[in-house]
């Protein structure tokens, strides 16, 4: 790419110094000595000293530990957008970012001008097609990485509020709208179960098994299977040994342990999935995995005292014809056909579609918030995103309100006005 040397010379500097230390200040530490505090403290006897350097690396690689590969990736993915937009505009604006000017920090004149430099490029983002929320990832992203390398804030950030401003504008001048997609609902599976019957064979009984385990558990499809049969992980997809089989008090139920829905960083523990066998055999998981797991191992595979199967590797995929497992694609075309046959039309289905239908389900029937949070194996609020309003349910409440005939407290007491409770952003 032109110019992209230049661009290393002006925000990433090559000198051996500059690029192998991070450039931290230098404090001195004061000690008061009164008497018997003046002594070395133990921990600091006990230790052999650390070199700078070392403490250096281990700052390093701990960063990019905690960093995703896929937040990795979208860090290089800025770098070279700001590459592109600096190679654009160099006739026009060819120091992009100035540096500190003297020992003290970064100017005020250097903060403005590297400000508006940021601004342009939030702007030429937008312009260019990217979505604003992908201009604000990058932005950050690429301006964290420059900062760190050169040793200083490109911005005084204590005085800079143009572009924070700007950055939530243009979120508001191009808001990105949900696509629309369609939740793979319990009365669909239904209508599917009486049209297409019991399902036999592998390929059937594991295509069955997808959609209800999706739909009770849910789940999204890149959470049941890996993106390619090849790249299958134990430890991020289900296995046969992450099934098991209890008892309590409401009957049968199995366990599948999935990851959560947004894995933070570090989380690597997968949490249980409870699937009734009280659901049904139509509609129900438990059914279903018990038929997939029938028709492909016959009577081979059976339930150990201790809930586990026997019989079976519990390291192979948990959804797999022939051995191979089922890809997340192969799984969403699951869905497409399943909605074609019963004709739904009325939007897309998805990898999603199980885990909005699911989420629908008990938002109809009224599961309180926190424990569909739980269920979704949320760690916020994000429930709100997959629920879709029902036509019976809001039918039903808005009769409720129109027989409604309380009073409420500001007709009864004169002096009395409620707060208002609002919300700012």
């Amino acid at each position: 790419m032109a110019g992209s040397a230049s661009l290393q010379r002006m925000v990433f500097p090559t000198s051996p110094e500059r690029s192998s230390t991070l450039p931290i200040s230098t404090h001195s530490l004061r000690v008061q000595r009164a008497g018997s505090r003046g002594r070395r403290p133990k921990y600091m006897q006990a230790r052999e000293p650390l070199e700078y350097q070392q403490l250096v690396e281990e700052v390093q690689s701990i960063c990019i530990e905690a960093y995703e590969p896929n937040s990795i990736r979208v860090a290089l993915s800025a770098r070279r957008c700001l590459e592109y937009f600096i190679d654009e505009y160099r006739g026009s604006r060819p120091d992009m970012f100035w540096q500190a000017d003297n020992e003290k920090g970064l100017s005020m004149r250097s903060s403005l001008h590297n400000e508006l430099s940021l601004m342009m490029w939030a702007a030429w983002m937008v312009r260019i097609g990217l979505s604003a929320s992908t201009a604000s990832t990058y932005l950050s992203m690429a301006r964290s990485t420059i900062e760190a390398q050169i040793g200083h804030s490109l911005t005084n950030r204590e005085h800079s509020v143009r572009l924070p401003r700007m950055l939530r504008k243009l979120r508001k001048m191009f808001s990105c709208v949900r696509r629309k997609r369609l939740g793979w609902r319990a009365h669909h599976h239904r209508q599917l179960a009486r049209l297409r019957g019991t399902p036999q064979g592998t390929a059937a009984t594991t295509a069955d098994a997808v959609l209800c385990t999706a739909r009770e558990g849910l789940a999204r499809c890149c959470e049941l299977g890996p993106k390619q049969g090849q790249s299958f992980d134990t430890a991020r997809h289900p296995t046969l040994g992450d099934l098991s089989r209890h008892e309590s008090r409401h009957g049968r139920h199995l366990v599948l342990r999935l990851l959560p829905a947004k894995k933070p960083p570090g989380q690597t523990a997968k949490v249980p999935v409870p699937l009734p066998e009280a659901s049904g055999v139509e509609v129900g998981a438990y059914a279903a995995i018990e038929r997939m797991l029938l028709a492909r191992f016959g009577r081979a595979a059976t339930w150990g005292d201790d809930g586990q199967l026997v019989g079976v590797d519990p390291e192979a995929p948990l959804f797999a014809i022939d051995g191979v497992a089922v890809t997340a694609s192969r799984m969403v075309q699951y869905f497409s056909q399943a909605a074609a046959d019963i004709g739904v039309t009325g939007g897309p289905v998805s990898g999603h579609s199980g885990r909005i239908g699911g989420a629908t389900d008990h938002f109809a029937q009224e599961t309180p918030p926190a424990v569909l949070q739980i269920c979704g194996r949320w760690d916020s609020d994000l429930w709100q995103v997959y629920t879709r309003q029902c036509i019976d349910q809001t039918i039903e409440y808005t009769v409720r309100a129109s027989a409604c005939a309380d009073a409420s407290l500001e007709e009864i007491f004169d002096e009395y006005t409620q707060p208002a409770v609002t919300t700012h952003f």
